[in-house]
């Protein structure tokens, strides 16, 4: 993607959380704690600031990319629905990633960060019905797996 057109599409991705996150503290959401969304609407607005400087490399732009979609590819909850909602909506071209859905297709843990990844969310997953019995008992294994290589 031409680095403007990926500029504008990640302004207009920050400008759909800021949105998102407006909406939840509008409406008395308990998506989370109301000082969290304060500081994440702040912190998104300072991104957007930073993404209109003319000399913002592609690089700087795929470290922004990661950060912002961080929550929104490991989230769960009302607020990460919406977002992807209202991303689709407008169509822009980002996708959520289903990283537990390729960590169970490879069958094991290779990266340290997948291992974080599923130590953060397998229980809050397990009890939201995003995951079976199975998958947990697989993900469980390839936890155990990893630990043991170290």
């Amino acid at each position: 993607m031409e680095k403007e057109i990926y500029r504008q599409n990640l302004i207009k991705a920050m400008q759909i959380g800021i949105k998102v996150y407006q909406n939840c503290i509008d409406n008395n959401s308990q998506a989370r704690l109301l000082k969290e969304l304060e500081y994440e609407i702040s912190l998104y607005e300072g991104w957007i600031n930073d993404l209109k400087q003319p000399n913002i490399t592609k690089v700087a732009l795929n470290y922004f990319e990661n950060d912002f979609f961080t929550y929104y590819n490991e989230g769960s909850g009302e607020d990460v629905e919406m977002f992807w909602k209202a991303i689709k909506e407008e169509g822009l071209p980002f996708e959520r990633k289903d990283i537990i859905g390729k960590i169970l297709k490879k069958k094991k843990l290779s990266k340290h960060e997948d291992y974080e990844y599923i130590m953060d969310v397998i229980q809050s997953f397990y009890e939201e019905g995003k995951l079976t019995d199975e998958d947990v008992a697989k993900l469980n294994k390839f936890v155990s797996d990893y630990e043991k290589r170290g």
